[in-house]
């Protein structure tokens, strides 16, 4: 496997400092063949692969548990691509690109249970 940029050139600046309130420990992973995903989007894990995949609370293959969001927009349609996510941390709740499989409040606020991310509305 080679290392990519994940900025889509060496000029490109990612913003996300109004999203990261507090912490914001990342990890690398692989997004999964044929996911596109935007900055600030839930992933979830396949079991079977390890690959990363947008969040599915109605999945069974483990990506129904989330383990991190995604800090870079990625276009994994044509492959797998690295990307980076956070896996733990404080976050502006209102810039979380949420799955439409979580669609109530409830779901919101449950999908983090046990997980080191927290989400807050910035003072």
């Amino acid at each position: 496997m080679t290392e990519e940029n994940l900025a889509s050139n060496d000029s490109e600046i990612f913003d996300n400092d109004s999203f990261l309130l507090g912490g914001g420990l990342t990890q690398s992973g692989l997004l999964t063949l044929g996911e596109n995903l935007i900055a600030n989007s839930l992933l979830g894990r396949v079991a079977t692969s390890g690959n990363l995949v947008e969040l599915d609370l109605g999945a069974t293959d483990g990506s129904e548990k989330v383990v991190g969001i995604l800090i870079y927009p990625i276009d994994a349609t044509v492959a797998n691509k690295n990307c980076q996510y956070y896996y733990s941390g404080e976050f502006n709740k209102s810039l979380v690109n949420w799955p439409a499989s979580v669609d109530t409040d409830a779901e919101k606020e449950a999908v983090f249970d046990g997980s080191p991310i927290v989400l807050k509305t910035p003072e």
